[in-house]
């Protein structure tokens, strides 16, 4: 449905797909139909329109317990970059990754050396 939007440039159409698609995930994320979905909204949508790709990703990271399933592993084994959404959404969930990238207010290092190298004594 995304593709018949873009082709027609059908306004208010991709909000809509992308409103009953996360309903759908929502309901069905434990669902063997929700890899092959997944998969779909990876394959037939642009790098650049993350509409659907966004849901995919925050349903995964929402339910962890999926990564475990081989059909979801193939699935991000397959598309790096819904594997690497994930883990971007789980280091900015923990502060995973932040002490040594001088981020204000988050994750200052403990260790003396690397706070006088990095000028985090002042």
């Amino acid at each position: 449905m995304c593709e018949v939007a873009d082709k027609y440039d059908v306004s208010g159409l991709k909000d809509l797909v992308k409103e009953k698609f996360k309903r759908a995930c929502l309901s069905l994320w434990n669902d063997d139909v929700f890899p092959v979905a997944a998969h779909h909204a990876f394959s037939t949508t642009m790098d650049a329109d993350t509409g659907l790709r966004d849901v995919v990703s925050a349903t995964i990271t929402d339910h962890m317990e999926l990564i475990r399933k081989p059909k979801v592993q193939a699935l991000l084994t397959e598309i790096n970059s819904l594997y690497l959404g994930i883990l971007m959404k789980k280091a900015d969930e923990h502060g995973w990754g932040v002490k040594y990238l001088g981020r204000p207010g988050r994750g200052k290092s403990q260790n003396p050396q690397v706070r006088k190298l990095s000028g985090l004594n002042q």
